[in-house]
């Protein structure tokens, strides 16, 4: 095998119920006293989110929540989820449910650090400060963009996915809950969300970078 050197900077915590007994904690650690909670409509439909609320709740962090998440995310509403980030004055992010979810997250985290337009990061590390501080909850096992650098944003006019990346970009903590992977809307973890991309991720690593087979199995 080629040698190789794998770095991790996002925490993992694992366990049940994880969300109620955690988040709380990993949000006390960025001193933050309001939070945006960015999700999809189907993640609230399934009462994921209340858990996430309660918790904040329970520790008197102030919340707002931002809901309009579609798959496939555009950059409106990227610019929809930080306006509501900004308005509540939020200091850290939690993003739940699947890769679109956590990708809105990130593209509303980097514009409340840097401002700017959205499109003018496409690339790698096109953005000066660091996102804001994020908590990911992961309610599917497919995208896996809790722990990597990217958001994949659409762009309707161009009909055009962009790539925006880097070091920046990595959440500070993904709170692995398995609770919200096994009561999710049925959409969410099906065959076609939860399965296919990553098995089309394995294949596609697998074949172009030898050494990291061991990561990939």
């Amino acid at each position: 095998m080629d040698d190789f050197a794998f770095h991790l900077s996002t925490k993992i915590l694992y366990g049940e119920r994880a969300v109620r007994s955690r988040l709380a904690d990993e949000v006390g650690v960025f001193n933050a006293s309001t939070v945006a909670v960015i999700t999809d409509a189907g993640i609230v439909e399934a009462g994921l989110v209340q858990d996430v609320q309660a918790a904040l709740n329970d520790a008197g962090v102030e919340h707002v929540l931002f809901d309009a998440v579609e798959p496939n995310p555009c950059t409106d509403t990227c610019l929809k989820a930080f306006e509501a980030t900004q308005q509540a004055g939020a200091q850290a992010i939690v993003a739940v449910g699947g890769g679109s979810a956590m990708d809105v997250a990130k593209a509303a985290g980097i514009l409340m650090t840097n401002g700017g337009d959205l499109e003018s990061y496409e690339g790698a590390n096109r953005f000066a400060k660091r996102m804001l501080p994020m908590v990911c909850v992961p309610t599917t096992a497919g995208t896996g963009s809790e722990l990597t650098p990217f958001s994949i944003i659409t762009i309707r006019a161009r009909n055009y996915k962009m790539s925006i990346y880097g070091d920046g970009c990595l959440p500070q903590v993904a709170l692995l809950d398995p609770l919200f992977v096994y009561r999710p809307a049925p959409r969410c973890s099906g065959l076609r969300d939860g399965c296919l991309d990553p098995c089309c991720g394995i294949v596609h690593q697998l074949r172009r970078v030898p050494g990291d087979r061991c990561l990939c199995v």
